[in-house]
């Protein structure tokens, strides 16, 4: 493995802040600089939520209130095919599945707003 990092942490860090703000698609948390490797095996640093322990570009502090909203409120389910775990029972499978429903529903927020033009 090469020293030499395709992006570094100061890099990754710059792009977080020029989009600032924003926040984690599943729990919406900060996003920060991930330590990783490419597909070459070289060493980078990509945008991602540790407390997810995932690679994400974030999105808007009001698309994910809202996509919130639309779960957790309006019962909207991005991933109708998943069986929702009982919420006292199964808390940790409710707490990823919630995570992963809300992530969802952001990606249709967000497609939904560039199509009428407003981001």
């Amino acid at each position: 493995m090469s020293d030499m990092y395709i992006t570094t942490k100061q890099q990754c860090q710059s792009d977080i802040d020029k989009r600032m703000p924003i926040v984690c698609r599943g729990c919406g948390g900060k996003i920060e600089p991930i330590e990783t490797v490419d597909n070459a095996h070289n060493p980078t640093f990509w945008m991602g939520c540790v407390d997810c322990q995932c690679f994400d570009t974030g999105t808007t502090p009001n698309i994910y209130s809202t996509s919130t909203t639309m779960v957790d409120d309006k019962r909207f389910r991005a991933y109708s095919h998943d069986r929702q775990p009982d919420k006292e029972t199964e808390s940790e499978d409710y707490k990823y599945w919630r995570k992963s429903q809300i992530r969802g529903t952001v990606s249709i927020v967000t497609d939904i707003l560039r199509i009428h033009g407003v981001i």
